[in-house]
């Protein structure tokens, strides 16, 4: 196991330095504080301590603790809040109660204007909000009425307080239960105007090549973000998907602003049967690290120790080229401070025709490759005219399943360090 070293914050203000993973790593719900720093954690969303109901229980009687305190405990380990704004309190409601919009929006209103002009102040000065969580075109869990009605009355009043304080409005974490109607939701009065970052939940991470091409690359909207994904127990998931998404925003303009895209686990805990679907779950003696949080600690170890950017300088046999398609084997190349990190994602058939992935990578120095839980191994290499060559033996690797829901892809996930 590679020895632990947590990145600087850097995901607080941005001076123009270069991205570290930290900003582009989230999770949804504080967990403890050795293991936020373990998993190489630098943000958290929170929804329930500001909710409607919590922070204002009777027309104009404010609550501030719960949330104040949930904030402190952030900053105090260096992790940025991405606070939700909603549900709709039930002295405010209609008869679709709190997953419907207020009666009055003037109500509305008035609950978004308190909360942004407090928490974008110091000391808490949190940048982002989010509007909601999950609406709807059509009537689903988190909104009882139609996706115009909760543009209209929800979306874009909150919108324009959040972006009256000079801060950021993240899109409402759009469900891919209702994926067909993302683009509608972001066209219908054009509410991308009113929008900073797209956020979505439980897409496929291709998700974000389409909204980049509709609202990024020309500067339409500020970012794209995943502030739910995962809650299942497909264990090479996280190895499997977050290696390509970093790569990706390395080259759509991350390094240019690192809170252009983000990842938010959900989530960070969990008990009984929903335990292994989250990053730590109660174990002996407290809580434990599960099969997603082993793996996203590995990743914190390999990537999280340094400034980052993309590298290109490496060859691989059998040719393996970077991909954002999650069912596709593939080499992903970083420099992260002083060392390079080859992400190699082979699938089971590819492994019965080559056991090892040959590497090809212009540079000196010793080679290790490291497992999805950790485990690592020196490498043999050989050096000639300034390009080392060594073997990646992927067959010895724990091959898993990456995609679940009827897909079978089995992935084994090694990390080749170089550099150190």
């Amino acid at each position: 196991m590679m020895a632990l070293v947590v990145a600087g914050l850097a995901c607080l203000a941005w001076a123009g330095e270069a991205p570290q993973w930290r900003a582009f790593n989230g999770v949804d719900y504080l967990a403890p504080a050795e293991m936020m720093g373990e998993l190489g954690l630098g943000w958290a969303r929170e929804s329930f301590p500001i909710d409607w109901n919590a922070v204002e229980p009777k027309q104009d009687e404010w609550h501030w603790e719960a949330f104040d305190a949930k904030v402190a405990e952030a900053r105090a380990q260096g992790v940025e809040v991405l606070p939700m704004l909603g549900y709709t309190a039930a002295w405010a409601a209609t008869p679709d109660g709190g997953f419907g919009p207020a009666a009055n929006v003037a109500d509305w209103e008035d609950y978004v204007e308190h909360v942004v002009a407090r928490y974008s102040r110091p000391p808490f000065s949190l940048r982002f909000y989010q509007v909601w969580n999950e609406p709807t075109w059509e009537p689903m869990t988190f909104w009882k009425r139609t996706g115009p009605e909760w543009i209209d009355h929800v979306y874009l009043p909150a919108a324009k307080i959040i972006r009256r304080h000079g801060c950021q409005v993240v899109f409402g974490g759009w469900p891919v239960a209702d994926a067909g109607h993302l683009f509608d939701a972001l066209e219908y009065h054009e509410a991308w105007r009113w929008t900073d970052i797209v956020d979505v939940h439980y897409f496929g991470i291709g998700i974000w090549q389409e909204i980049y091409d509709r609202y990024l690359k020309d500067g339409k909207c500020r970012g794209a973000w995943q502030t739910e994904l995962g809650f299942h127990e497909f264990p090479e998931y996280i190895p499997n998907l977050y290696p390509r998404a970093l790569h990706w925003a390395l080259t759509h303009g991350w390094p240019e602003d690192p809170d252009k895209y983000k990842l938010f686990w959900f989530a960070s805990w969990g008990a009984g049967p929903d335990g292994p679907k989250c990053l730590t779950m109660p174990g002996e003696g407290g809580n434990v690290l599960t099969a997603h949080g082993l793996r996203l600690r590995t990743l914190n170890e390999v990537l999280g120790n340094g400034e980052l950017s993309v590298f290109t300088d490496y060859t691989t046999e059998p040719p393996l080229r970077p991909t954002l398609d999650e069912e596709q084997p593939t080499s992903l190349g970083f420099r992260v401070g002083d060392r390079a990190v080859i992400v190699l994602i082979v699938d089971a058939e590819t492994i019965q025709e080559h056991p090892s992935v040959r590497l090809s990578v212009r540079g000196t120095g010793r080679a290790r490759l490291i497992g999805s839980t950790g485990e690592s191994r020196e490498l043999e290499c050989t050096t000639e005219e300034g390009m080392l060559t060594c073997e990646a033996p992927m067959r010895e690797l724990p091959c898993e399943v990456a995609r679940g829901w009827g897909r079978n892809w089995r992935v084994a996930v090694g990390y080749v360090v170089i550099g150190e």
